[in-house]
């Protein structure tokens, strides 16, 4: 782009002429639930508006609702939307009250992680990792064997438990609240997000 741009175009190039506009680079939001309470093209509409290109974003809340199959049924509405949808499969047990205490189960597990839009496993809390949690296990051993990540939930976790939670696999944090808790991440090789307020 710019006045000088013509050496960069191809046979293929397509060239789009505007003036008077802003260019931006298309944002990822990189932590998200985004469809926990409405339908996939209903969330699309408010992302793109405010510039959202890529999601990447946990699929917890929605398969404890509609399990196994939903799950499948979502992935294959976010495969016609307008942006890139990624996901992450749901690492452990719904925290809190639910009437259905769903889990994916080896094989289940195995199909979603071959998608390419599977990007790993989520949410994997730390008390179930040092707890030797058989189904989070499970799921941390089969994402890794795949080549893919293993975001963690680290709320709370410091020390030698932290130390603990990163050993088993666990890639991220998107938990830390302060600058310290940020930094013990980054030191133990955890990617980091920034929590901050709206």
């Amino acid at each position: 782009m710019g006045k000088n741009a013509d050496h960069t175009i191809g046979a293929y190039t397509r060239v789009i002429k505007v003036e008077s506009q802003v260019l931006i680079p298309g944002f990822i939001d990189a932590h998200a639930h985004m469809f926990a309470f409405c339908r996939v093209d209903e969330t699309v509409k408010y992302a793109i508006k405010g510039g959202t290109t890529t999601v990447i974003t946990e699929v917890i809340d929605t398969f404890f609702h509609v399990g196994y199959p939903g799950l499948r049924e979502f992935m294959k509405a976010a495969r016609i939307q307008p942006i890139k949808i990624f996901m992450l499969l749901p690492g452990s047990p719904f925290i809190g009250e639910s009437p259905k205490k769903q889990r994916l189960t080896g094989e289940e597990a195995d199909s979603l992680l071959k998608q390419s839009e599977v990007l790993g496993v989520g949410e994997v809390y730390w008390p179930y990792v040092l707890r030797k949690d058989e189904n989070a296990l499970m799921l941390i051993s089969k994402a890794l064997t795949q080549n893919k990540r293993v975001e963690g939930h680290g709320a709370g976790a410091k020390d030698k438990n932290l130390a603990a939670y990163a050993s088993a696999g666990v890639s991220s944090c998107h938990e830390a609240i302060n600058a310290e808790e940020a930094l013990e991440r980054l030191n133990l090789g955890f990617t980091t997000m920034i929590r901050g307020e709206a």
